[in-house]
């Protein structure tokens, strides 16, 4: 597995920063290459995504390289680059925003190529290939242009803890779960600019700290999951499945503990959705019988927010639809569906569930408004929203809901950023993410 993770890790290298002007082939290897090492690890779907990612980078620095002598170049330029782009990619409303921010990082690549200087992204993915070799070479693998037989005995030592958790999850026998059930939901946030790479260790941290036996995440890109899969807490965990949808930057994603077996993976795409929106299941096995746990990113409001733009419609149908699907399960009796729903009682009505399905929250934090965005909270946002857009609905027969906390409200020790609000320079905390986590025990 070591070795597949090295192999792995160098495709994603390969994708994210070769030279992607050399053409299409370059990176379909890559992305083949991927899908071939991982198996069920990285289904087609994420590849599709980044194949879908990959296409809209390469456009946009061949249209900067067509100027290599302006690095900088004027508005009028900017917004012709920008508008051919998003004519030629077809892509839907909601999918400009992130585009605009992955176009931004481009230009700074590209610009700071131009200066013979590393970019941001170059910086952060030749730190994770450090780290890589490093485990290769206490783990006895050659390092690609290395004498396999040289010492790293200093190397060896830092990644010594990881190795010892490699080796102890794959010597770990399977359980199953009899006195409870931990179930994390977390949207990590796409935004690559802010502090990614500290944002992400925060929210492994928080993995490891309430050690579910199930993580549901939403808006997981490639370089996201670059980053969790070189990270020690993801050796102890298997992933069923990633699905990335073709006109989309970010995908869901669901981990099962390597010592809890799964079964029936299931990814059902929302008939009405414009985004590539749906569900992704997994039946876990527990000494009680199955549980089948789901995730989904509900349709999203886009600019201008107002009207049809709010997609209201599309979410409560999607949401109807999802949980109709759930009961209707045959697998199993017990059921939890968490995931970032996007949902506003005041804009959407009233959630479209009857009996046995309840809001775990409601249920447990009665009279709390459990705000999952809280600008008075999250001082890294710079805008005023305090919503409860995740959510957790559970069906139970054979399993309780015990408990359902918050997590990821506090700022991340020594890490800060700038920004300017209102024409003037803020220094910001950083959080792991624009949402909050929920963590549910079942007993």
């Amino acid at each position: 597995e070591s070795a597949k993770r090295c192999e792995v890790c160098d495709s994603l290298r390969e994708l994210e920063c070769g030279d992607r002007i050399r053409g299409a082939g370059a990176a379909e290897t890559a992305l083949h290459n991927i899908v071939d090492l991982t198996g069920d690890c990285s289904p087609v779907r994420f590849a599709q995504s980044a194949t879908r990612l990959e296409e809209v980078q390469r456009r946009n620095i061949m249209a900067m390289a067509a100027h290599a002598n302006d690095a900088n170049p004027s508005a009028p330029k900017r917004q012709k680059m920008q508008e051919a782009s998003h004519q030629e990619d077809g892509s839907h409303d909601q999918a400009q925003d992130s585009e605009s921010q992955q176009r931004d990082a481009i230009m700074k690549m590209a610009a700071a190529a131009n200066n013979q200087g590393p970019s941001s992204g170059n910086s952060l993915l030749a730190q994770l290939r450090a780290e890589r070799e490093v485990r290769m070479r206490s783990a006895g693998i050659p390092v690609r242009g290395e004498n396999p037989n040289r010492g790293q005995e200093g190397d060896a030592e830092q990644s010594s803890t990881c190795t010892a958790n490699i080796a102890a999850a794959n010597a770990t026998s399977s359980a199953l779960p009899d006195q409870k059930l931990v179930i994390l939901t977390f949207n990590v946030w796409f935004n690559h600019e802010l502090e990614l790479r500290s944002r992400m260790n925060a929210i492994g941290r928080i993995v490891v700290d309430n050690n579910p036996h199930v993580v549901c995440f939403q808006e997981v890109t490639p370089f996201i999951l670059a980053i969790f899969f070189n990270s020690e807490w993801w050796s102890k965990y298997k992933c069923v499945k990633e699905r990335g949808p073709m006109d989309g930057a970010y995908f869901t994603l669901i981990l099962v503990r390597r010592n809890v077996d799964f079964m029936d993976v299931r990814e059902t795409p929302f008939q009405n959705s414009n985004m590539g929106r749906g569900i992704l299941s997994v039946l876990v096995k527990t000494a009680r019988g199955g549980v089948r746990i789901a995730t989904s990113h509900l349709e999203s409001p886009i600019p201008p927010f107002r009207g049809p733009q709010m997609n209201s419609e599309s979410r409560r149908k999607q949401l109807s639809s999802a949980l109709a699907q759930l009961s209707e399960d045959g697998s199993c009796r017990d059921v939890v569906f968490a995931g970032d729903m996007n949902w506003n009682e005041t804009k959407d009505g009233d959630v479209p569930s009857s009996e046995p399905w309840f809001d775990a929250w409601l249920c447990l934090h009665p009279g709390e408004p459990g705000f999952t965005i809280d600008s008075t909270v999250n001082k890294m946002l710079t805008y005023k929203l305090q919503e409860r857009l995740d959510r957790v609905f559970c069906c139970m027969h054979q399993w309780k809901v015990s408990s359902l906390v918050m997590v990821g409200q506090e700022p991340i020790p020594g890490v800060n950023y700038t920004k300017v609000v209102r024409k003037k320079t803020r220094e910001l905390p950083v959080f792991p993410s624009d949402h909050f986590g929920l963590v549910l025990k079942l007993v």
